[in-house]
């Protein structure tokens, strides 16, 4: 009676204790894949910022001046406004733009020294998750004759 009594290995089940470390390990295992997907997200919405501001900023450079003509280009000063860039799918940028424009002299390749203008346009906004970025666009351009 005592052998039927006793239970063999093979019919034995999980003790409470091992159900409660898988449990535990299956939460944790959750856990990172819900905070990798979810920066994964984060990092793909904040490099499409910016590339919309990198394209925005390019854009915007072309359409202020004709860098060929030295002269048509204020001598100096800042300008700073609010945009808002509409983005095709989700929220718009929204941000503010800053024009700086000083007057240096530079030396040429062949020694002389000539004025030139320098133009930096930076556009600085609000990413979705809250942060403040921005990004620097400059040009020189010479006045060589």
């Amino acid at each position: 009676m005592k052998a039927n009594q006793k239970k063999s290995k093979k019919n034995a089940g999980y003790s409470l204790i091992e159900t409660l470390v898988s449990g535990m390990l299956m939460v944790f295992a959750v856990t990172a894949a819900v905070a990798v997907v979810g920066t994964g997200t984060q990092l793909g919405t904040s490099d499409n910022e910016r590339r919309q501001a990198r394209a925005v900023i390019r854009s915007m450079f072309e359409q202020s001046y004709d860098f060929r003509n030295f002269n048509q280009i204020p001598a100096s000063g800042t300008t700073v406004e609010d945009v808002q860039i509409d983005e095709r799918m989700g929220n718009p940028l929204v941000g503010q733009l800053t024009r700086t424009i000083t007057t240096e002299n530079v030396v040429t390749n062949s020694g002389t020294t000539c004025p030139a203008k320098k133009v930096a346009l930076k556009l600085q906004w609000t990413s979705i998750d809250g942060t403040t970025d921005s990004i620097t666009l400059t040009k020189m351009v010479a006045n060589a004759q």
